[in-house]
């Protein structure tokens, strides 16, 4: 057995931020590197997810994949990747067993990143083949629709960056200070919600997005709406010209139905498309092709291997598509997400508010900004 071959891969089941479970994978060289990683998990979801099989089956899929993939080279991710998809690919759903599938596919890519030694998101660089950069940030801090029970339709209302990582932090703290003392003054109950963003009991939609423009006035940062499909065209159309501040719309299409005559593409107007897409890579190519959407929400479950994402990020670039990549409502702590996104190159990272468990990759966003600005 080569010394960068993989010895044995167990499963535990992890704590996320929310409070409930998912699944980790620890991988073992038999050089005795070992590492973890695991499944985030979202908060809604649709027919067509890929599927979470739960800690409930770890012992029968230990054994399925230790039979599989006892041997093989940890340093031939792509080849490793593929027999992931083999095991856990599902032709409806596209993965069944994803929580599975991505937590040893990075778990076997930090097992690399070290065997190699390089950080994991120079490692992922240099699969994807990519130039790297360092994304801008689009930060959660309002929520509501799906995620919470208030007055506010919008599931998350955002900071679009424009700015270094640290300059753009520093402002989504701002704005969050300005917001929380405007509830306090107005008597608005508020708590602190999934990705850790302010959810206040009172102000619809347009009342936050009004009070949003009066605090970006007169700074280069723009605003970012995840609609999920809530606004039919006409609704849409409307607010984007109530609120030119408007830089990015999520999910625009009313209940997801897409119409090739509904096209919202204003100059510099970000359209992306997340619960459209569900890591799909034929729907993403179509989309793309089509116009109907000018970038993508890329996530852990849903595109399941690091290959997957490469895939994923190629299509997106053949079509001069925008990437964003995105933790989940229920996160882990680890910073994986931050190092694929600057491996691929992605545009913008959307990890919620920077603070409680968000901060793992916000810190390492800053500390890579910072290694890379002193190369």
């Amino acid at each position: 057995m080569e010394s960068t071959s993989i010895k044995r891969i167990k499963f535990s089941y992890i704590p996320l931020s929310s409070g409930i479970v998912s699944v980790g994978a620890i991988v073992e060289l038999a050089n005795g590197i070992f590492e973890w990683d695991a499944c985030p998990i979202g908060t809604t979801f649709t027919k067509i997810d890929p599927i979470c099989l739960g800690i409930e089956s770890a012992n029968e899929i230990e054994n399925k994949c230790n039979k599989y993939l006892v041997g093989a080279n940890a340093l031939y991710q792509i080849e490793i990747d593929e027999i992931l998809e083999s095991i856990f690919g599902d032709i409806e759903y596209g993965f069944s067993g994803v929580d599975y599938c991505i937590s040893i596919s990075c778990a076997i890519a930090r097992c690399a990143s070290i065997q190699m030694k390089f950080p994991l998101w120079k490692y992922i660089n240099n699969l994807s083949e990519e130039k790297y950069s360092i994304p801008k940030i689009l930060s959660n801090v309002i929520g509501g629709g799906g995620h919470h029970k208030n007055e506010n339709k919008i599931t998350e209302t955002m900071v679009l960056g424009s700015n270094s990582v640290a300059d753009d932090i520093n402002s989504v703290l701002k704005i969050r200070q300005i917001f929380q003392s405007f509830f306090e003054k107005n008597s608005t109950n508020t708590y602190i919600g999934l990705e850790g963003c302010l959810v206040p009991d009172s102000f619809n939609e347009f009342e936050l997005i009004s009070e949003f423009c009066k605090i970006l006035n007169n700074t280069n940062l723009k605003i970012g709406l995840d609609l999920a499909g809530i606004y039919d065209e006409y609704q849409l159309k409307k607010l984007l010209n109530q609120f030119p501040l408007i830089g990015y719309i999520e999910d625009p299409y009313y209940n997801n139905f897409v119409s090739e005559n509904m096209m919202y593409h204003a100059n510099n107007l970000l359209i992306a498309g997340d619960d459209l897409l569900h890591g799909n890579l034929e729907l993403l190519e179509y989309y793309l092709k089509n116009n109907i959407i000018n970038s993508a929400v890329f996530k852990l479950n849903h595109l399941g291997t690091i290959s997957n994402i490469i895939k994923a990020t190629k299509i997106a670039r053949k079509h001069q598509g925008k990437i964003i990549c995105s933790q989940r409502s229920n996160e882990t702590s680890r910073d994986t997400m931050s190092h694929i996104a600057v491996g691929i190159g992605a545009d913008y990272l959307k990890f919620g508010s920077p603070v409680r468990e968000r901060i793992a990759n916000y810190n390492n966003l800053l500390f890579i900004e910072k290694y890379v600005d002193n190369q």
